[in-house]
């Protein structure tokens, strides 16, 4: 993405005196010489230091700030005539004042309508970009091949700026051009991918054939979500580079992993600052397993590009009806420019498929800007019921299907893998701020799903309805985390059903949280005929733990309306336990032996363990109950 610089920085250039080989001496002091610096365009905030900064909201909207030791190096005439002038005034503000002798050789004598070349070079620039001597740049720019990460590009455009002008000797006005492009690298990884948690990655950009090295930048990883890790790096290249085709090679700790080809047209132009997002976490990609006779697929929204792993590159998906054929091993992955795939219906799957497949990668490939960036914001129902009722779909066994998206919206996944009777593996959903019924039914009745990984819900901050029914009726579902749930501030029906019908669950995960909110354990283990173990520490006062009664709508049905359940009154603990107890209830029997342990907050007393709601008593009779302290 690039953006025009949009304002001008004036150099004035006064008492030149100029002293020529010849040692013949101008008598006219020449009009005082106007220079105007047109620096790149930024997509981000700067860094306001002082040396070569920038002032304005914006790098885009700034200005060159000069400093002590800037001198101008001005040749022409093939060398015939050079000179070293020297900052005389001006420092720290964006126009300055330059002075100096220019030596003519040979007997020559500038025409006014000699081209003379000016370059700018600052103090930390000299022997390292730039060697200078004798009133003259000997060599240089020498751009590095090998560039330690720097957080500020401040410190990069005082290290490594290149800014030129040509103009004629008697004019003495002229505009300095940024001759330095600034590449800002966004790279990702999966944090499954840093092996050792490596205390820097090395980043290689080598041209098409693999083995010519144009760019290597050792950095920092920095924070990312629990599953991404995010590398930032700011390089710098001349203008006229040409990096199409250019591959980038990422040590990521756990070996060499070749990112996608610059694929697009990138030719780096005077005056731009890019910013390039490289990522390591693949497009969403359809799989067919090397056993089997194959697969089809057809993508049913649009629109979106697709590459086939055949030796292809991406082409548009022209006909939403059109199906692509895998054989054995073979992949497809798609990536589009859509805000959403908004599927308020839910009647049509993203995918449609004969035969098993495998799905991985990044899912947020399908939401991008112009310049395929992946997005971090997902829609309303942007992947409502994307896989329902799927007998075909299944995630990766080696590699993740991740749900990137970091801003999460109403719905965005409700229903997402409801039904999908062979998925036995779950996405990566890092988002830590969840939105209302986000996830609701999003895993409902996966009959194959058997366990939960750890750090699988990391949200701390949750929303109305956010994980209702999430795993309802996973009959096989056995095994959960302890740290499953860490969110200690409730939202109203936040869990729930969350559980509920799941009949080989042995053990729930912690609840951390105090203080309830309307309906956030409502039936949450219901129907778990397995379950022998339950800590939840919230504490009820005396008003909520004394009623024996709950009226309205919640008496007779377990899964009332939205903007009943906003309402619903908190009465005692029946939103956490009511009717988990209903014994035979669907078929299913309850645990009920001194082997099962309740653990509780110790602040709440006993005695609650005898108030009946609906007829039932929150924790079975012969469960052991433990108090501890929160």
């Amino acid at each position: 993405m690039t953006m025009r610089f949009s304002r001008h920085i004036f150099l004035i250039m006064t008492a030149l005196t100029l002293v020529f080989g010849c040692k013949k001496t101008v008598e006219d002091t020449p009009e005082p010489v106007v220079t105007s610096i047109l620096p790149y365009s930024v997509t981000v905030q700067p860094e306001k230091e002082t040396r070569a900064s920038f002032s304005g909201s914006s790098i885009g909207e700034g200005q060159y700030i000069f400093a002590e030791g800037d001198k101008l190096y001005i040749t022409g005439a093939e060398g015939q005539i050079y000179g070293e002038l020297s900052l005389a005034s001006g420092a720290g503000t964006s126009s300055a004042t330059f002075s100096g002798d220019l030596t003519c050789t040979g007997g020559f004598e500038p025409a006014a309508s000699t081209i003379l070349t000016a370059t700018l070079v600052g103090s930390s620039q000299v022997g390292s970009f730039f060697t200078v001597s004798g009133g003259r740049i000997t060599s240089g720019p020498n751009y590095p091949s090998e560039l330690a990460y720097n957080a500020s590009i401040t410190d990069l455009v005082e290290h490594y700026s290149h800014f030129t002008s040509n103009f004629s000797y008697s004019l003495h006005k002229f505009y300095l051009n940024q001759q330095t492009v600034f590449l800002n690298f966004a790279v990702e990884l999966y944090k499954s991918d840093l092996l050792g948690s490596p205390s820097s990655v090395t980043m290689e950009i080598k041209e098409s054939d693999g083995s010519t090295l144009i760019r290597r930048i050792t950095g920092v990883p920095v924070t990312g979500s629990s599953t991404i890790a995010k590398i930032k790096f700011i390089s710098v290249f001349p203008s006229g580079t040409d990096l199409q085709g250019a591959q980038t090679w990422i040590n990521n700790g756990a070996g060499i992993h070749c990112l996608p080809d610059f694929s697009e047209d990138l030719n780096l132009e005077e005056n731009k600052y890019y910013r390039v997002i490289r990522s390591a976490v693949d497009d969403f990609t359809v799989e067919a397993p090397s056993s089997g006779s194959g697969a089809s697929v057809t993508f049913n929204y649009g629109p979106v590009q697709y590459k086939e792993y055949k030796g292809g590159s991406w082409s548009d998906w022209a006909d939403y009806s059109s199906t692509i054929s895998l054989s054995p091993g073979e992949k497809v992955s798609f990536r589009g420019h859509n805000s959403s795939y908004a599927n308020t219906t839910g009647s049509t799957p993203l995918i449609t498929t004969v035969n098993n497949v495998y799905l991985y990668g990044d899912i947020m490939s399908l939401i991008c800007d112009e310049n395929y960036d992946r997005q971090t914001e997902v829609g309303s129902q942007a992947f409502y019921q994307a896989f329902k009722g799927s007998t075909t779909v299944n995630i990766h066994p080696d590699k993740d299907l991740i749900l990137s998206a970091e801003t999460l919206n109403q719905s965005c996944y409700e229903g997402m893998f409801a039904n999908c009777s062979r998925l036995n593996k779950t996405p990566i959903l890092p988002a830590t701020t969840l939105a209302d019924m986000c996830y609701h039914r999003m895993f409902f009745e996966c009959d194959n799903l058997t366990s939960l990984p750890e750090g699988f819900l990391p949200a701390m901050n949750l929303a109305f309805g956010c994980y209702w029914k999430m795993f309802e009726g996973c009959d096989m579902l056995a095994t959960v985390p302890s740290t499953l749930l860490p969110a200690t501030t409730l939202a109203t029906a936040c869990y729930a059903r969350m559980f509920y019908k799941c009949k080989a669950l042995t053990s729930g995960p912690n609840l951390p949280a105090l203080s309830p909110a309307p309906a956030c354990y409502f039936v949450m283990y219901r129907n778990c005929s397995a379950l022998t173990s339950v800590n939840c520490m919230l504490y009820l006062d005396e008003s909520q733990r004394n009623g024996d009664e709950i009226t309205g709508y919640y008496k007779t049905n377990d899964d009332p309306p939205a903007d009943q359940l906003r309402t619903w009154e908190i009465c005692t603990m029946w939103s956490v336990f009511n009717k988990w107890l209903t014994s035979n209830a669907g078929g299913y029997s309850i645990q009920n032996t001194s082997s099962c342990v309740f653990t509780y907050n110790t602040n709440v007393p006993s005695s609650i363990f005898s108030v009946k709601i609906a007829g039932a008593n929150y924790v079975p009779t012969m469960w052991t109950k433990t108090p501890v302290a929160p």
